[in-house]
């Protein structure tokens, strides 16, 4: 959908452009050439170069944000293990209080984890919805470690 946004504000762009260019051409010198036209296979070519560069451009943020979605996700994956230890440390009713806890949050972190091939997989049109629904997902599941956390150090 802001592809769609993109390439509209790009054609009146270009059109407000082109109507600048003319009126600058008619204040010029009045025995000048007259401007050579642009025809409408060029016009064409641009409208195509400029949505081929739009692509490469919303691809490779979407590939900047995978990645760095796997970062988050494997550091969160090492805290996670990191309280799944300090519960087995616990005395034995917070100890599987917390165990519980902890499995809650591993399947918090799995659903995550489908998301985010949600968004491997989104189409350059829809990416940013899906990213959109992860981002949620991805502040909810960092809020309960947090709670979690200090619940533990609490």
């Amino acid at each position: 959908m802001k592809l769609k946004y993109c390439m509209t504000a790009l054609a009146v762009s270009a059109g407000l452009l082109g109507c600048e260019k003319s009126n600058e051409a008619n204040l010029g010198a009045l025995d000048a050439p007259p401007a050579t036209n642009v025809t409408a296979s060029e016009v064409k070519q641009e409208v195509h170069e400029a949505l081929t560069a739009t692509k490469a451009y919303l691809s490779a943020n979407k590939d900047q944000f995978v990645a760095s979605a796997e970062v988050k996700l494997r550091q969160l994956d090492a805290k996670i293990a990191e309280l799944g230890a300090k519960a087995q440390t616990l005395q034995a009713d917070a100890k599987a209080e917390s165990a519980k806890a902890v499995d809650a949050l591993k399947e918090q972190r799995a659903k995550l984890g489908e998301k985010l091939e949600e968004v491997k997989k989104a189409s350059q049109e829809t990416w940013q919805d899906v990213k959109a629904g992860f981002d949620t997902a991805m502040s909810e599941l960092e809020k309960t470690y947090e709670n979690l956390k200090a619940k533990f150090n609490g």
